[in-house]
């Protein structure tokens, strides 16, 4: 039978062991800052302010708005149950969860909206919003405090990354201490056996060619990964938030007076494109009204100058002036949307892809607007099938299953949605 060389496979299981614990430590390092970015507060805020404000209160105002209170909504269920229940409530209460069916009916069965497009993290983030302003005093307007979520967790995220480097650099300092003290046990032990085997010298065991090698390695890995995932965000403008010529509050006008998004953007049932309103719409109104709530005289003054309207004789003897309006969501060129395709055809509402439009006084872009986030809202979001001749001749099969109850709906995806020519031909 072969006999193995003892020391020499001691050896070996060492500098393996050694190369794990290294590449670890690394990425531990590499990754530390990134750890708080799963549950930030301040990404919350800003998800929670575009998609849901609409129809809930602040966390820290304990008062039903179109939804109930989120005050502490996080000590009233797990973070995986309030995952499934933003995500899809319409799935979930299907599930049979009573909890789930509980709210919808104590809420007079208006059905929250469903995002499919938040992963897991967004929906942390949320949460995390919710469990730090829950218990932030409101000012004297009902509103939560300003700039007090930012702050905090900015302060939390510093704190948090500041003592993860602390854990990593005396993980360091450990595994320098025990390379050393294992070195030293071994010279020991090799001089009491009257051994004369050279030794390397610390440095040198430690950053050897194949330690060195594996270094490289993972460096490589994780430099593809992080490549490969900024990349993905090239062109990306969620968030985007340009200051416009005028300041026009979404908030007061479709918010507070309730004005039709189509009554401005009337091109977004008819057409491509859902069109910028001419500035003679704003004059249907600001011809009577010259003051704002907000702004006073000065920004209604602007609409007045662009379109030669003259205040003291009541006429447009006045030059013309175009107003620079800057364009918010933009797509590549090689996309193609219709708005009537989705506004008239598809019933979907303006805030599925703009965000609480309603609540904005600056507008911002609510979602990235990728292929992945479009590709994701074909697959879940159900069309008007029913009684639909549209496509009675081409999915009749789809008809009968839906008539047999086989089905409960059909999505976007399952009738060309997700193919590539339906946005790029």
């Amino acid at each position: 039978m072969a006999s193995f060389d003892k020391p020499a496979l001691s050896a070996y299981f060492r500098r393996f062991a050694t190369k794990i614990f290294i590449s670890l430590l690394f990425i531990v390092s590499l990754t530390s800052v990134r750890v708080y970015a799963d549950s930030d507060p301040k990404k919350g805020e800003e998800l929670f302010t575009s998609n849901c404000r609409g129809c809930h209160n602040p966390p820290n105002v304990d008062k039903k708005l179109t939804g109930p209170s989120l005050k502490n909504i996080d000590q009233k269920h797990t973070e995986a149950w309030l995952i499934k229940w933003i995500r899809n409530n319409e799935e979930f209460r299907k599930s049979g969860d009573k909890d789930a069916i509980k709210i919808f009916e104590d809420n007079g069965k208006v059905p929250m909206n469903t995002f499919p497009s938040f992963s897991d993290d967004d929906i942390k983030n949320i949460i995390a919003y919710v469990k730090a302003i829950s218990n932030v005093a409101p000012d004297d307007g009902g509103g939560e405090t300003k700039n007090t979520v930012t702050e905090n967790s900015e302060n939390e995220g510093s704190n948090y990354s500041g003592i993860l480097w602390i854990v990593v650099l005396t993980l360091l300092a450990l595994s320098a201490l025990i390379f050393r003290i294992n070195r030293n046990l071994r010279r020991y032990a090799e001089e009491k056996n009257g051994d004369n085997i050279p030794h390397k010298s610390f440095y040198r065991e430690v950053f050897s060619k194949g330690n060195v090698a594996f270094i490289i390695f993972i460096i490589v890995l994780y430099s593809g990964y992080w490549l490969v995932s900024a990349s993905q965000g090239l062109g990306r403008s969620k968030g985007y938030q340009p200051i416009q010529p005028i300041k026009f509050s979404h908030a007061v006008h479709a918010g507070q007076n309730q004005i039709n998004c189509l009554y401005c953007h009337a091109g977004a049932e008819k057409s491509k494109t859902a069109s910028i309103p001419s500035a003679m719409i704003c004059m249907n109104c600001h011809k009577a009204i010259d003051k704002g709530p907000r702004t006073g005289t000065e920004e209604i003054a602007k609409i007045y100058n662009a379109v030669g309207y003259n205040t003291t004789s009541g006429k447009y003897d006045g030059a013309q002036h175009p107003i620079k309006w800057i364009k918010i969501h933009n797509l590549p060129d090689h996309v193609y949307f219709n708005h009537a395709q989705h506004v008239k055809a598809g019933q979907i509402e303006c805030q599925k892809c703009h965000g609480a439009i309603e609540t904005m006084d600056e507008v911002q872009q609510a979602h990235s607007l990728s292929m992945g986030w479009c590709v994701n809202c074909h697959r879940e979001t159900g069309v008007q099938f029913e009684q639909n001749k549209y496509y009675e001749p081409l999915f009749t099969k789809l008809h009968e299953e839906l008539k047999s109850g086989k089905i409960d709906k059909v999505t976007e995806g399952e009738i060309g949605g997700t193919e590539c020519q339906k946005c790029h031909y």
